[in-house]
């Protein structure tokens, strides 16, 4: 099937497609259902309403972004209530609601269910849960307030797409069936994939599109093969049933394990040397696939290494810390030293979210509790930063259809207030105090000194470097000579504006006030910490027993 002629349907056949995703979504979500979902987890399948209203709806671009615009923001705030209830009051961690929805095909789902995935395909939601899914919605919601700017050819398609892979993404940090999980991490690179060849900028889209999901797909075959052992070794792959099982296995088997799921999940961070397919998908991606990559879907990697490598594989974890630690050492200097050979804008910043992910990821092998909190800390502040830098390069390439920094210089004086914005994230994501980026590296380096000493010092050679990199950026494209090639234009819109200062406010008050989240996931950091002294907490129903073991 060719991409235009996914173009087509998109465009075409909207409503048939709405009809046919949200039966087999309903189907799918429906296996192995007994309760009903409630309404703190309901909003999360806003974006599929959305979908599906939008395939009714016949009017115009400008009628579809203010119905898409006002969907998602309604979503951001729901799950920024849902979030706030989530706050944690009790010392644990609060899998107080757990669902498997849809009941209405009980009678069906349970044979059915049993044999696809031994187990009922249930949703849950703690603290770490809400962290991600408020970035997503946020950053979801930014986009789609630019879309308008930024997006002219098939709009209506373009948002199908973006709300699919919203949906997706919502749904996969929800999932607490291994099985559901690995699908969904799948299924969400299918969608990009559609967005980056598609809509992307350049003639090699198509190139930049496959090379991407080839790359992730092949990493993710490691891990399905590990879920296919745990699913013969285990009768259920029910989160719970893993978690009370997977940590006493064997050494040799757990270190076996653990690299099956580390393949999958460093791929998609990405991590040295399987790094390779980042930098060509944010340049040929359009600047909204690049946001959404970089603000979100390189954390996938990320949450999953929280949510399933440190707690089932501590004994792995604590033989293969040096390995570790060095190839996190590696990917963090190799990226942050050869972003400043680079002349592409999207390039420079693409090696720099591949240091500042391997920079969480160090954190949060380290095992320590300031290093995990500061890497929960990282991904969520990178989610902002990172987000906002590459719309600003997708403003001045709207204006001038290029992102060579050969062709600019003396920005500053054809649009001083976008060049502001710039230097406001340039300095943001050398972590300059008292912003969010400052203390998310502070905090990593801190705790991995408790560790390492010699890795938290090999680390913050990789901030002098982005520190060197980021300034020379901003040099090249805002100050000095006005470059003949640049010609008067408009400056920032407003949409664009409200954008990027809302971005700016998040960096600054969790920069001033980074309790907000330290407080928020405090029992989860030291959750990690206490499996990386070969303790761990066993849920059972409601009750959190504590082990002990060695």
């Amino acid at each position: 099937m060719s991409l235009d002629y996914v173009k087509y349907l998109l465009l075409k056949q909207s409503s048939f497609l709405s009809v046919l995703l949200s039966v087999g979504v309903f189907i799918t979500l429906a296996i192995g259902s007994n309760e009903v979902l409630g309404f703190d987890l309901a909003h999360t399948f806003l974006p599929l309403f959305l979908i599906m209203a939008l395939a009714v709806y016949a009017g115009s671009d400008r009628g579809i972004w203010i119905l898409t615009l006002l969907g998602s923001f309604y979503t951001l705030f729901v799950s920024f209530l849902m979030a706030q209830d989530r706050f944690p009051v009790h010392h644990h961690i609060v899998f107080d609601k757990i669902y498997a929805p849809w009941p209405f095909f009980e009678g069906l789902a349970h044979p059915v269910g049993e044999f696809i995935l031994g187990t009922h395909n249930i949703l849950a939601a703690d603290q770490l849960t809400y962290v991600f899914i408020v970035l997503t919605n946020l950053v979801v919601f930014i986009s789609i307030l630019v879309s308008r700017s930024l997006v002219r050819d098939s709009y209506k398609g373009f948002i199908y797409l973006f709300l699919l892979l919203q949906f997706l993404i919502l749904q996969f940090f929800l999932a607490l069936n291994l099985l559901v999980f690995y699908v969904l991490f799948e299924a969400i690179l299918v969608t990009m994939f559609f967005i980056i060849g598609i809509w992307g900028g350049r003639e090699r889209r198509t190139f930049a599109a496959y090379s991407f999901f080839l790359f992730t797909a092949f990493g993710s075959l490691f891990m399905l093969l590990g879920i296919a052992f745990l699913a013969w070794k285990i009768p259920s792959l029910s989160y719970f049933t893993l978690l009370a099982e997977v940590p006493f296995f064997s050494m040799q088997l757990q270190i076996c394990l653990f690299i099956l799921f580390f393949i999958g999940f460093a791929v998609k961070i990405p991590m040295f040397p399987f790094h390779l397919w980042l930098p060509e998908a944010h340049v040929e991606a359009p600047t909204l696939g690049s946001i959404i990559l970089a603000g979100v879907l390189l954390k996938l990697g990320g949450y999953g290494m929280l949510r399933f490598l440190l707690p089932f594989f501590p004994a792995a974890i604590d033989y293969l810390l040096s390995p570790l630690l060095l190839l996190c050492v590696i990917s963090v200097l190799y990226s942050a030293f050869i972003g400043l050979c680079q002349l592409d804008m999207k390039k420079i910043i693409a090696y720099s979210s591949v240091t500042h992910m391997n920079f969480a990821v160090a954190g949060l092998f380290a095992g320590d509790y300031l290093a995990v909190q500061g890497a929960i800390y990282s991904m969520f502040s990178h989610g902002l930063i990172a987000s906002a830098l590459f719309l600003c390069v997708g403003v001045v390439y709207d204006r001038y259809h290029t992102r060579l920094l050969a062709y600019y210089g003396g920005l500053s004086n054809v649009m001083p207030i976008f060049s502001g914005l710039l230097f406001f994230f340039v300095i943001a994501n050398t972590g300059l105090p008292p912003l969010s980026g400052f203390i998310s590296e502070i905090t990593v380096l801190a705790g991995l000194a408790n560790v390492n000493l010699a890795v938290s010092f090999l680390l913050f050679l990789s901030s002098i470097a982005i520190t060197i990199n980021f300034f020379w950026f901003y040099n090249r494209i805002c100050t000095g000579p006005v470059s003949p090639h640049l010609h008067a234009v408009r400056d920032v819109r407003w949409d664009e504006g409200v954008a990027l200062l809302t971005l700016a406010s998040l960096v600054i008050i969790l920069g001033i006030r980074p309790a907000l989240l330290f407080d928020y996931c405090d029992f989860v950091a030291s959750y990690v910490r206490s499996q990386s002294l070969w303790n761990f907490w066993l849920p059972i129903g409601s009750d959190y027993l504590y082990y002990k073991r060695g």
